[in-house]
């Protein structure tokens, strides 16, 4: 079939019309071999009727003969094309783009003849523009494929190809049905497996149906669970014991609303929206103890956390692996089970699979992790420290850093030892805080390519130097790196999480560690010192074009007395002007 298609790609590029009936009469078996119904049909009515074109029509048999079956746009001897390229290269390209009629033009009737009979003048317009300026259009008589770049460049994908197919030959004794990717084999219906669910991201899954009771929506969840999964396990979050670290994240999917509290009964009907309903913690845990009974009635196992269950769900999951004798696929949509479960996988159990039930729109297939195999790409090392390097970076209890991916931390850590060094400080126990906040500057100075021990503050300034210097827009702040203080409070999240993570928080209070209670709720303690001195706060510039005298003046209006940031009168030619002597403006500086 190769060779086949390689002389007819002969044919159709040169122009040798007997090569090109030739190809198309070898490939009707395998149109009719493979199903391909309408290309057989069609390519036999097509041959049968060239095959007597010299007998009907010889001027057209002695034009093809000559190599004019298809179309030239140079003269080149490998630059033939088949007219329907030629229509998708030309016409519809031309119609496509700029000055097309897709272009604003329309479609209509009229203005589709207004464009074609108008293309032969652009071509005369065109023609003429080149001859007055000096400036043609030719092509090269080398073909671009021939070019030594473009060879390199197809024997570098070649020797791509022929590595990956000798690590994974698909040519073997072997008749099991596999993936020749990630190895992964298919498995009959009648082999063991546990699925252990992420309860949370069940319940947002499913869509609730308008009006009917809570029971009713339970039993949508258990008959979607108990008939898609096998031996499943769900686990879910709790939501009342207290203050927690993710109420930052549940206020921020609400938006702060808050649903009112709900005293509802199996059988009374849901009159709100899922998420309305859901917004209000107290419902949710509810809703999540009669959900769990309904499961526990079909025989399914349910887990509850005590906050959140991230933790738990994957301890369950390699747990299941471990005793139960069976893989195990977690199904979830949260990047932080994937992470946890490279960390607390044993590579000596049985398999364990991460996947989504969530198809995006933009992926053509779902995507399943095999722990075992990421986590031997990656390495044991490495994959110890993926805790700190997901929570450093940006989860649901720590803040993103700006424009610094997680590929870049996951490199520092692999190939960078200054930056382990600080990574092992939020993996081990029993830190002191002092520890913590030094690793962690010393860590995002590292990411922000800083100098071993040079500090925040003083990176900070440099990158704003240089910004300034080589920018023409005004320097954002959240472009620059953080200040010390706010990157004191974002280590102590971050060793907090990271501990939560490994199970090794027991004996640490969040209030000490970057966190502080306001309503009943855990909120991050962002910075303790202000964002400016209290001077450039106190300032509020004016653009008057008159004399500041009256209260129009946003400085006068304010109390405060015009300066050099206002625009017209810079805070010396105005009634409002303060005066100050050259020590205290040089103070104020």
């Amino acid at each position: 079939m190769v060779n086949i298609l390689k002389r007819f790609i002969k044919a159709e590029r040169t122009g040798i019309w007997e090569l090109h009936l030739q190809t198309l009469q070898d490939m009707l078996p395998y149109f009719a071999a493979a199903g391909h119904n309408l290309y057989a049909t069609s390519a036999y009515v097509y041959i049968s009727m060239m095959q007597t074109l010299q007998q009907d029509h010889p001027d057209i048999y002695r034009i093809f003969l000559e190599g004019y079956h298809v179309i030239r746009r140079s003269d080149r001897y490998w630059s033939g094309l088949s007219t329907d390229l030629v229509i998708e290269q030309v016409l519809m390209r031309s119609v496509k783009t700029s000055g097309g009629l897709t272009r604003g033009r329309g479609m209509t009737e009229t203005q589709r003849s207004q464009w074609l009979l108008s293309m032969p003048s652009c071509a005369d317009v065109n023609t003429a523009m080149q001859n007055l300026t000096g400036v043609g259009f030719y092509t090269s008589e080398q073909h671009k494929e021939m070019s030594h770049s473009r060879k390199k460049r197809d024997k570098m994908d070649t020797l791509k190809i022929l590595s990956f197919l000798q690590e994974r030959n698909p040519f073997t004794d072997d008749k099991s049905l596999r993936n020749i990717e990630t190895g992964i084999t298919a498995k009959s219906s009648k082999v063991a497996i546990y699925s252990v669910l992420d309860g949370g991201s069940l319940l947002q899954r499913i869509p609730w149906p308008k009006g009917i009771s809570f029971s009713s929506i339970c039993n949508i969840y258990t008959e979607y669970v108990v008939k898609k999964y096998k031996n499943p396990v769900v686990v879910f979050d709790g939501y009342l014991d207290g203050p927690s670290t993710e109420d930052i994240t549940h206020l921020r999917r609400t938006k702060g609303a808050v649903y009112q509290k709900v005293n509802f009964t199996e059988h009374m009907p849901c009159k709100t929206k899922k998420e309305i309903f859901l917004s209000n913690i107290e419902n949710k845990q509810q809703f999540i103890n009669l959900l769990s009974s309904k499961l526990s009635e079909k025989g399914c196992k349910t887990f509850h956390a005590p906050g959140d269950a991230d933790t738990l769900i994957v301890q369950t999951a390699v747990s299941c692996a471990a005793n139960g004798g069976q893989d195990v696929v977690l199904v979830g949509e949260d990047t932080d089970l994937l992470v946890l479960l490279c960390y607390h996988a044993d590579m000596t159990t049985r398999n364990i699979y991460f996947k989504s039930d969530t198809q995006k729109k933009t992926a053509k297939k779902f995507r399943i992790w095999d722990v075992k195999m990421t986590k031997t790409a990656l390495g044991e090392e490495t994959c110890n420290f993926l805790p700190f390097v997901h929570a450093i970076l940006g989860c649901d209890t720590t803040s993103r850093v700006y424009e610094i991916g997680k590929g870049l931390a996951l490199k520092k850590v692999m190939n960078n030892d200054h930056f382990k060094e600080q990574a092992v400080v939020f993996m081990s126990e029993n830190k002191s805080k002092e520890e913590v906040i030094k690793a962690g500057e010393e860590a995002l100075v590292c990411l922000f390519g800083g100098l071993p021990y040079e500090g925040l503050d003083i990176l900070r300034f440099r990158k704003f130097l240089n910004k300034v210097s080589t920018g023409t827009a005004c320097v954002q702040v959240h472009t620059l790196p953080p200040t010390s203080d706010a990157a004191r409070f974002h280590s102590l999240r971050v060793y907090l999480q990271s501990q939560t993570w490994i199970d090794k928080s027991d004996d640490l209070n969040a209030q000490e560690y970057g966190w502080f209670i306001s309503d009943n709720k855990l909120l991050p303690t962002k910075s303790v010192l202000p964002p400016a001195p209290e001077v450039l706060l106190n300032i509020i510039r004016c653009n008057c074009k008159q004399n500041c005298d009256s209260k129009r003046c946003t400085c006068r209006k304010h109390g405060l007395d015009c300066s050099i940031s206002c625009g017209e009168c810079r805070g010396v030619n105005c009634s409002n002007s303060p005066s100050v002597t050259d020590e205290d403006l040089n103070a104020e500086i």
